[in-house]
């Protein structure tokens, strides 16, 4: 059974990734079982598949089990710095530049709600309110004489529809006059604004050359969100050079998910020379900071011997890691694990349920291994019926196993009814995708149907689309 993680408890939470490792270090020479997390408590975030940087608003906290938790307290508090749960905004640290913007626009907003509480305090009629008019007049004008801090929380309050009724032209408006004097900040806001939701090809691009500021600026979280930019061509020409170069800047940051992208660069030869090595660095870099993606990577390499030497137990660990994260590829590599007894004694009910909880995040290989399950009757489970249905959500997602397999089902009648027309439309999509058999059996049932019962399989896959399963996180 899987480590329940509900009995996991926060020790200790930080900024800083030097204090991280230094307590991740202390816990396991002492051999205490714990795993860390990143944690975003409303810092500013681009919305790409990225993870951010540190910065105000981002931390990781360390969690073990309950029953040894006074146990890390009294290792970790041994350590030379000030140990505790919940760090403050000071506790952020990262490069000058960033951290004096930050400080000024967070300092700024402290200073003037301080004043105008004992103003009105004073006054002695009037209860405090951010978001009153005089507050909003204050701002507004601060403002319009050019202060970049004050445009930026001015279009903070428009996107936010704080205190003003709330407008996203606003709020884009302020930002970039924020942004155009350089103002890290208002940079970031609108990189966010303009690559999220439904924008038109104009304004992605916009986006991203606000992206690209912010990174030439060093912040790592805009030099991972452009890095993803251009690995996907969005509102940039695609360039997997430039993803590699400015996911190698993000990730020599600390950048965790940088620092995952680096590994799939490596192992791929995807915009640097491909060397498994340097793959497996990058990823263990990641993987101990809990970046799934890389516990996964981490999982395939011991399981193949690339960049290490192979070692089943090892790749079971850290499939593991991964999918108790939710990670629905590596639930399906661990669901495998299970079957096939590798790193770990053969189990099929755990390896069912595994390739369940995958399944049931839309993972096409795990929904076409269930197929597999019930129609081999692993475990005692033949069911051609379930079969046939797990085949088909695999198969209607694109898997051309899958396809191949439906098409067998509507052949020979397991679990359908037999309907040799639509397992010729199944032979002709797998067939596509590359499925040498399904070849073979799509020229066979051509030569046995009828011409009109051909060209109607035929039109039925003209008209199939996959559907998409959901984009890894």
């Amino acid at each position: 059974m899987g480590t329940d993680l509900t009995n996991y408890v926060v020790v200790f939470r930080t900024g800083q990734l030097t204090y991280l490792d230094w307590a991740s270090n202390a816990l396991k020479e002492r051999e205490i079982p714990y795993f860390t997390r990143e944690e975003n408590v409303g810092g500013l975030r681009l919305a790409m598949p990225v993870v951010p940087a540190t910065g105000p608003g981002v931390w990781w906290s360390v969690l073990v089990p309950e029953s040894v938790e006074a146990e890390a307290k009294e290792i970790i508090s041994e350590l030379p710095f000030e140990v505790g749960t919940t760090p403050d905004v000071w506790d952020f640290k990262p490069r000058k530049g960033v951290q004096t913007g930050w400080k000024i626009f967070i300092m700024l907003i402290f200073l003037s709600a301080a004043i105008l509480f004992l103003l009105q305090s004073m006054g002695g009629r009037h209860r405090y309110d951010a978001n009153s008019p005089k507050v909003l007049h204050q701002l507004r004008a601060l403002a319009e004489k050019g202060d970049p801090v004050a445009q930026t929380a001015l279009g903070y309050r428009y996107g936010t529809g704080r205190g003003v009724r709330q407008s996203y032209e606003q709020a884009l408006a302020w930002y970039s006059k924020a942004a155009a004097q350089g103002y890290l900040p208002a940079q970031l806001h609108l990189a966010h604004d303009l690559l999220e939701g439904n924008r038109s090809p104009e304004q992605v691009s916009e986006g991203v050359m606000w992206c690209k500021k912010a990174a030439e600026q060093g912040d790592a979280s805009a030099q991972a969100s452009l890095g993803y930019c251009y690995s996907v061509g969005k509102g940039v020409k695609q360039d997997y050079a430039e993803a590699f170069k400015w996911w190698e800047k993000a990730a020599n940051y600390g950048h965790v998910e940088a620092q995952a992208n680096l590994a799939r660069c490596y192992t791929l030869g995807e915009g640097v020379e491909q060397d498994d090595s340097k793959a497996f660095y990058w990823a263990s870099r990641a993987a101990d900071r809990g970046s799934s993606n890389a516990q996964r990577y981490l999982g395939y390499s011991y399981s193949t011997g690339k960049g290490v030497l192979e070692d089943s137990a090892q790749a079971f660990s850290w499939y593991r890691k991964a999918a108790e994260n939710g990670y629905a590829l590596a639930q399906c590599d661990l669901g495998v694990c299970y079957e096939n007894g590798e790193g770990v004694r053969q189990d099929f009910e755990e390896a069912i349920k595994w390739y369940g909880r995958a399944a049931a995040q839309e993972n096409h290989s795990a929904q076409y291994r269930l197929g597999d399950v019930y129609e081999r009757g692993v475990a005692a489970r033949r069911n051609l019926i379930l079969a046939a249905q797990w085949y088909r959500k695999a198969a209607e997602g694109g898997y051309g196993v899958a396809q191949k397999e439906l098409g067998l089902c509507y052949e020979e009648a397991k679990g359908v009814t037999q309907d040799k027309t639509e397992a010729l439309k199944w032979f002709i999509l797998s067939a596509r995708n590359g499925n040498k058999t399904a070849l073979r059996h799509r020229d066979a049932l051509r030569n046995e149907l009828t011409q009109a019962d051909v060209l109607k399989a035929e039109e039925r896959a003209s008209n199939f689309v996959a559907r998409a399963a959901p984009r890894p996180q």
